[in-house]
C-alpha cells in the first residue's frame, strides 16, 4: 500500500488491527474495505488495466 500511496494512485490507506485495509482511491470516493493480500492484488489489477486503457487510447 505504501507504493500506492507514493505514487498517488491512493488518497488515504490505514491497515486495521486484524490486517485488512481501509483505502480511499480520492477524497470523494467511497472507502473501500480490503480483506486480505488477495484484494489489495485486485485493486492494484484494477489500476494496471485503467493504464492500459488509457494508453490504449491515446495510442
Amino acid at each position: 500500500m505504501d507504493v500506492l500511496l507514493r505514487y498517488n494512485l491512493l488518497h488515504v490507506a490505514a491497515e486495521a488491527s486484524n490486517g485488512s485495509w481501509l483505502a480511499q482511491i480520492c477524497p470523494r470516493t467511497p472507502i473501500r474495505f480490503l480483506q486480505g493480500p488477495h484484494e489489495v492484488l485486485e485493486l492494484v489489477a484494477d489500476f494496471q488495466q485503467q493504464l492500459r486503457d488509457a494508453t490504449d487510447v491515446t495510442l
